[in-house]
């Protein structure tokens, strides 16, 4: 087993601490600079990393009672 598997989210656990998985490409390959070579996998995933984050500046927001 590699060690970089030790410990990371496979499932989500909870509504904001949630998995992202792929089947494809390496371990953080999301996080290098986006280009436009970068496969259609890749980009979803970001797509889908960019969608949680912003749900979770929304719930943040509406938690400060609108005032951003």
């Amino acid at each position: 087993m590699a060690m970089h598997g030790i410990g990371r989210v496979l499932q989500n656990i909870s509504y904001s601490i949630v998995a992202v998985n792929t089947n494809e490409g390496r371990h953080c390959f999301d996080l290098s600079t986006p280009s436009e070579s970068a496969p259609d996998w890749l980009v979803a995933q970001r797509d889908e990393e960019i969608r949680i984050i912003g749900g979770w500046l929304k719930a943040y927001n509406a938690k400060l009672g609108g005032n951003q």
